[in-house]
């Protein structure tokens, strides 16, 4: 089923807001508020979880990208289904391909 739905599997917040406003107006979801704070608490609580492991040869001036994998239940739950410390940089469709220049620099 990838790309049955989205190009990529990937939807911007932007779009899943209006998916969720369309499809679900009656629970009135604002994305950032029930999604986004949810995923960076998860992300803070990975890398508290892991920092021991991070820049063990003391590199200054230096940084490391994680990829966060989330999903969404039937009960708009945020659930965290993987994290990468080498994430996939391909370039599914226009979203990805405008998002990544953003990202690095």
């Amino acid at each position: 089923n990838y790309g049955k739905f989205e190009d990529g599997n990937t939807l911007s917040f932007e779009k899943l807001q209006e998916y969720i406003d369309e499809t679900y107006p009656e629970y009135n979801i604002n994305v950032y508020d029930h999604f986004i704070k949810r995923m960076k608490d998860i992300a803070i609580d990975v890398y508290l979880a892991a920092r021991e492991e991070f820049n063990k040869n003391k590199r200054e001036h230096c940084f490391e990208l994680f990829g966060f994998d989330f999903m969404l239940d039937e009960d708009f739950r945020v659930w965290l289904i993987e994290c990468n410390t080498n994430p996939y940089f391909g370039i599914p469709n226009k979203f990805i391909a405008d998002l990544l220049p953003r990202m690095i620099s």
